[in-house]
């Protein structure tokens, strides 16, 4: 009977433990990711490397922009942009502010830049 006891304890502890660390580690993505929030780029805007790289304002006040980004990562997709003569393609865009570089890859869409 102690055997069984300690077979089901030992079973409860490991379905306890292998469930925390799955909630840990949502809790860990939420806290490494930062705060969430979205870039709008409308139709009539070029948003080219030179444009991820500076503060936008609407009206005086500071628009929420790439500049909320990790500087690391920001200089990574300011680079990559460059090198592929890239702009981004106009949208709605959701980002984290601990967004890496491999992130902004699959969440902004691209496009070559044809006039000059």
């Amino acid at each position: 009977m102690k055997k069984v006891i300690l077979i089901i304890a030992l079973f409860i502890g490991l379905v306890v433990v292998i469930f925390a660390t799955y909630y840990m580690k949502i809790i860990y993505d939420e806290i490494e990711l930062g705060k969430p929030f979205n870039i709008i780029i409308n139709e009539n805007e070029v948003i080219d490397y030179k444009s991820v790289d500076q503060k936008q304002y609407v009206n005086g006040i500071q628009r929420k922009w790439f500049t909320l980004l990790l500087d690391s990562e920001r200089e990574k997709l300011v680079s990559y942009m460059k090198e592929n003569n890239y702009k981004i393609v106009p949208g709605r865009y959701h980002l984290y502010q601990g967004y890496k570089f491999k992130d902004l890859l699959k969440e902004l869409k691209f496009e070559e830049i044809t006039q000059t």
